[in-house]
């Protein structure tokens, strides 16, 4: 975008937390517009610096705009005269969404007690509150929205999760089949202080995804799938034993047993055998 010749440097909007403005590598004198309620992180020449005041500023680059296209082809398209902007939001009520990622450790499933790796995705709502104490925490590191999350997973990451490893050593930690973990609250009060540190406030934060490793998640399944199958057994066996016994399980187990062998799932299958079995269900069942 340009403004009398030279560029025009304005927020692009959007939902992230950094905004990169379109126009970059701008000439000398471009003007900068800050916006009520918005604030802008600037690289000059990979040197930080950052403005959140509202108003329109000359931007000096040393780049003149009547010989930035030899500059450029001179440079083959990569220009020495580097310059990037970042916005972001001032006003206290304008929450924005981070995502990442915490270290794998190992958890314990609450109802089956088996064991596994999880790596737990988390989002926060922030805003930046300190803006001096993030930009010194952020400034040598990439400008880029999506990098503040990896930012964050790197240097807060391991600290959640030796936390959350000395919370839980003698506790199960999560319930698969209902999505629950009995660590959150510890990520939401540790992460609120971390991030506090790093000069955002946090409005709410979120675990969104367990991260069940691969091998974890097949032990547990297959676990479920049988335990499925065991819950499915006893209810037949129940219904048997109370229309043909009384509701005498042991009664109702070994006939089941003893059908499913004379039915020919077992090898061995002699029809004599299952007339005599049949006979001695329907007299034990007259009994009652």
């Amino acid at each position: 975008m340009s403004d009398f010749g030279y560029s025009l440097i304005v927020d692009p909007g959007g939902e992230d937390l950094l905004r990169c403005a379109e126009s970059h590598d701008v000439e000398n004198h471009s003007r900068l517009v800050i916006n009520p309620g918005e604030g802008c992180y600037i690289l000059i020449y990979g040197e930080p610096t950052y403005i959140e005041e509202p108003g329109r500023y000359e931007v000096g680059t040393g780049l003149s705009p009547f010989f930035k296209p030899f500059q450029v082809f001179i440079s083959k398209k990569m220009s020495t005269y580097t310059s990037t902007f970042y916005f972001w939001d001032t006003d206290p009520n304008v929450y924005k969404d981070i995502t990442f990622q915490v270290p794998e450790f190992c958890c314990e499933d609450i109802r089956s007690g088996l064991l596994g790796n999880c790596s737990p995705k988390v989002n926060a709502s922030v805003h930046i509150e300190n803006p001096e104490r993030f930009f010194q925490m952020l400034k040598a590191f990439e400008w880029k929205n999506d990098a503040v999350g990896v930012f964050l997973q790197k240097r807060i990451g391991p600290l959640l999760r030796k936390e959350i490893s000395q919370k839980c050593k003698a506790n199960p930690v999560i319930d698969i089949n209902g999505n629950f973990c009995s660590f959150t609250d510890d990520v939401e009060s540790g992460l609120k202080g971390f991030l506090k540190d790093f000069g955002l406030k946090t409005l709410n934060v979120q675990l969104f995804d367990l991260g069940i490793s691969e091998s974890f998640y097949s032990s547990l399944n297959g676990f479920y799938e049988k335990r499925a199958r065991a819950d499915q057994d006893i209810d037949i066996t129940e219904n048997i034993a109370r229309r043909l016994f009384g509701g005498d399980m042991d009664k109702a187990v070994r006939y089941l047993m003893m059908k499913k062998g004379l039915e020919g799932e077992s090898k061995g299958f002699n029809p004599l055998l299952w007339e005599i079995a049949k006979k001695y269900i329907e007299d034990e069942a007259s009994v009652y």
